[in-house]
Formats: C-alpha cells, sequence, structure tokens
C-alpha cells in the first residue's frame, strides 16, 4: 500500500503538520497524485511524497464522486493505522536546535541585506548608464553648436 502524504514546513528543518492525502494501492498511482498535488500550487513550504507502507494487504474502497470522477476513501481502520505510523516518519526528519535556529535566521538577515545590496548596485548602474546617455548626448550637442559657431563665424568674415 502506498500513502500520500503532505508535509507542511514551519521552518527549515521543522515539520508543522503531516497530512494523509490518500491510500493507493500501487506506486504509479500514488506518484501520478502527487504530480497533480505538486500542480496545484501550494504554499513554498509544502512537500508531496508517496511512502510504502508495509504490513496492510488490503484496502476497503469506498467511492465519492467528486467533479466528475470517483476519489477512492480508504476505510477508518486503515487511515487510523497509517494516522499511527506518521510520528515515526515525522522522527525521520532532521530537527533544528536553538543555536542553529539562530545561525539559520542570522544566515537569512544577512542573505536579505546581501539582496538589498545588490538592488541598490543595480540602480546605480541604471542611473550610470543614463548619465553616461546624457553625457554623449551633451557631447553631440556641443559638436553641433560648435560647427555652428564656426559656420556663423565664418559668414561674418
Amino acid at each position: 500500500m502506498w500513502v500520500l502524504l503532505m508535509i507542511i514546513f514551519s521552518q527549515p528543518y521543522h515539520v508543522a503538520t503531516v497530512d494523509i492525502l490518500g491510500t493507493y494501492s500501487e506506486k504509479m498511482a500514488c506518484i501520478s497524485e502527487q504530480k497533480r498535488a505538486t500542480k496545484i500550487g501550494t504554499i513554498i513550504k509544502t512537500s508531496f511524497g508517496c511512502i510504502k507502507i508495509v504490513g496492510i494487504k488490503r484496502i476497503k474502497k469506498f467511492h465519492v464522486k467528486q467533479k466528475g470522477e470517483y476519489m477512492k476513501i480508504p476505510s477508518l481502520r486503515t487511515v487510523e493505522r497509517v494516522v499511527n505510523l506518521v510520528p515515526v516518519f515525522k522522527d525521520l526528519l532532521p530537527s533544528i536546535s536553538e543555536s542553529e535556529l539562530s545561525l539559520v535566521e542570522t544566515i537569512k538577515k544577512l542573505e536579505d541585506a546581501l539582496h538589498d545590496k545588490k538592488a541598490d548596485i543595480c540602480t546605480l548602474r541604471e542611473k550610470m548608464d543614463n548619465l553616461n546617455k546624457t553625457i554623449k548626448s551633451m557631447e553631440k550637442k556641443e559638436i553641433r553648436l560648435q560647427k555652428k559657431i564656426k559656420e556663423l563665424e565664418n559668414c561674418h568674415i
């Protein structure tokens, strides 16, 4: 049996919730539903995964019609078994200590500051380009004015 899980992270390495989206008898069915769930467009800190559950041989299937398609609903007993296994999966994920958390926050602040500085550099480069264009146009105007001055001087002679 395959279980499709949705894991929502509250911090980089901290799990907020784990939800069971469905149970499937075949791996490919679970993977296709995982791809469909990924395309929906969830929050950034969400991950989907198919996990094989060994020891459960049969799923009682109930069907509910949803948007023209039939959706498999596992029996309550199956859901209870899977929910009892969720803490095992949650413990497998890495946890983060307080000192690591403060380091992560510091790194995030530094990355934000670096991003701001890069944005400032981009705006300054744009201003420099605009000033260079202005200087070139002024130089062209100066050359045209000097030519006209020479023409006027030549006409009075």
